[in-house]
């Protein structure tokens, strides 16, 4: 979108229209929030992609900030040049040159917003493996408790023998393979 933004006539009717800068702006907020939030939201919401998709989908995003800086940078002439030059602006830097700072500064700002939108994606992986670590280790204390009753249970008379020794090696076996790691797609926030 900035890419069709700054190198269309958009731009400059953004500018003189109140509508449209306004307009472009509710845009650029909703789309970056429909963007973001499935990327960096802690909401539990059916259907979040993974943590190693995310880090991808933030790879794969990161240059086109960049790309947009050097490119703008990199520019000859003015994008809405009619504009700027109206103003007729005689103090420093010239509309160019300054420009060309509007351009490192978008190439840089969109670096370091990526880099803490990084950090805080590997803080949130980092908190959910801690979360789904604790839930695995409360349902094998569990099953441990379990297998240890089951294998302890005291057999009663000797007629009872047989059939409470059946029934607890099917206990203890039932809670042997519950033991088994199984993986849990559980969601951020999600500590049961």
């Amino acid at each position: 979108t900035p890419f069709a933004l700054y190198y269309s006539s958009f731009y400059e009717i953004s500018l003189r229209s109140g509508f449209w800068h306004a307009f472009l702006h509710l845009h650029f907020i909703i789309i970056g929030c429909l963007l973001m939030w499935p990327l960096m939201g802690i909401d539990p919401v059916p259907g979040r992609i993974s943590y190693p998709l995310r880090l991808l989908m933030l790879f794969v995003m990161l240059p086109f900030h960049a790309f947009l800086g050097i490119s703008i940078m990199s520019a000859t002439t003015l994008i809405a040049e009619s504009w700027y030059l109206a103003f007729n602006r005689t103090w420093p830097p010239s509309p160019l040159d300054d420009q060309y700072l509007a351009g490192g500064i978008m190439w840089g700002s969109g670096d370091a917003i990526a880099l803490l939108m990084l950090i805080a994606l590997f803080v949130q992986w980092y908190a959910q493996s801690e979360r789904e670590a604790r839930r695995e280790d409360r349902r094998l204390d569990r099953l441990e408790l379990r297998l240890q009753q089951a294998t302890t249970a005291p057999v009663g008379s000797r007629d009872d023998a047989e059939p409470a020794r059946y029934d607890q090696a099917r206990a203890g076996q039932a809670a042997e393979a519950e033991m088994r790691p199984t993986r849990t797609a559980g969601q951020p926030g999600d500590d049961q």
